[in-house]
């Protein structure tokens, strides 16, 4: 898989190119500045403690433009704002399918869903949660890859996920937590041939007969606790497979994390709703090439996973560029380079996988504050 990284690459970035030639024209009087640059300009924003300046001061200098052919950060905001969310979109699910066919084709689909709020300078509604943007997110657990992240107009995750739910494919699971507890979610599920396992409480398990659904208890640290599924095959899924399968819902909020830390989601400062959206689409394009670059090089063998925070500067500083301006500039993914690039950036950290940890917030402002911090688990 190693070996072929390279080949993968360019050719990934000439398929970009291409989408690029056939979506590019110069529609306002600045001719200098195309797309493909104000696309650019727009994943390089994502990445924290950046400004729109240093931002077109890398662009140029990667381009090696002159006085006269540079762009400036006006023309690449003007730019980037004619451009439709559509063409995010797409781009998205070209290089996102591009990965599926050639590393994750005959993997099975475990979808775990749940949603994330960030902070916008958009007003979603009124109230003290209107500047909260909140955002449905599904991501393979089987791949340990990010599917998509929709943002919502409403504050309900159930509802966010009944409207995304053609996102998810056909014949596949999705693990949700006990905040998506909804019989109408669940017949829907059905409806479009997609299993699910979701925690629900005691009261629920006890109370209900309904032989619809398939109810399993389990106990961990003499707790116990409670799935629903539409998983009847016991013998294929015994409560045991259950319980991991349902704990590999965490991957999702490890992924909410990383985005959280190492790109700008937590708080995009936008103000229009489609510059939001094109904001997620950027954040979802870098997620996946970091998981995919994260997924080649690791060793799970030897329990050694890529170190995220260095392999996020080196992708910035180079990978990104390298990647959307590849046959324009000449600077193709050669055997060299991705050797010198494993060397600087990709330094592999050992790991304890299926690790258990408490989820504690010292913050008041924070859900978990209540749920942990007043139970004592701060007590010296």
């Amino acid at each position: 898989m190693k070996k072929n990284i390279d080949i993968f690459l360019n050719q990934l970035s000439i398929d970009i190119n291409k989408y690029f030639d056939c979506n590019n024209s110069n529609v306002f009087r600045v001719k200098k500045t195309n797309n493909r640059d104000a696309f650019m300009y727009k994943l390089l924003l994502t990445r924290k403690s950046v400004t729109g300046q240093s931002v077109t001061d890398k662009i140029n200098f990667f381009k090696g433009t002159t006085i006269k052919s540079k762009v400036s950060r006006v023309s690449l905001i003007e730019r980037q704002q004619s451009i439709d969310v559509d063409f995010y979109k797409n781009l998205y699910k070209l290089i996102s399918n591009k990965i599926n066919k050639t590393f994750f084709h005959k993997q099975p689909k475990i979808y775990a869903g749940d949603g994330i709020y960030n902070n916008t300078y958009h007003k979603f509604g009124n109230g003290m949660m209107a500047s909260k943007a909140l955002s449905i997110g599904f991501f393979n657990c089987s791949t340990n890859m990010p599917v998509n992240l929709q943002l919502l107009n409403r504050k309900f995750e159930v509802d966010g996920l009944l409207k995304n739910m053609s996102l998810l494919s056909s014949k596949s699971i999705i693990i949700l937590d006990i905040g998506y507890t909804s019989y109408n979610l669940f017949d829907t599920l059905i409806e479009h041939n997609i299993d699910f396992i979701c925690r629900i409480t005691k009261p629920i398990y006890v109370a209900n007969t309904n032989k619809k659904y398939r109810y399993v208890k389990y106990e961990i640290n003499e707790k116990e606790y409670y799935l629903m599924t539409s998983l009847h095959n016991e013998n294929k899924y015994t409560s045991d497979i259950l319980k991991e399968l349902y704990h590999k819902r965490w991957t999702v909020e490890e992924y909410f994390k990383f985005i959280k830390l190492r790109t700008t989601y937590e708080t995009i400062k936008q103000h229009n709703t489609n510059e939001i959206i094109k904001s997620t689409y950027c954040i979802l394009i870098i997620s996946q090439l970091i998981y995919l670059l994260s997924h080649v090089f690791s060793k799970p063998q030897k329990d050694m996973i890529v170190n995220k925070s260095s392999l996020m500067e080196g992708f910035y500083d180079h990978f990104l560029l390298r990647l959307i301006y590849n046959d324009k500039c000449g600077k193709k993914f050669n055997k060299s380079y991705i050797r010198s690039f494993i060397i600087t950036y990709i330094n592999l950290i050992k790991t304890v996988l299926d690790v258990s940890r408490p989820r504690v917030s010292k913050n008041t402002n924070s859900k978990w504050y209540n749920k942990s911090y007043q139970k004592g688990n701060y007590k010296k």
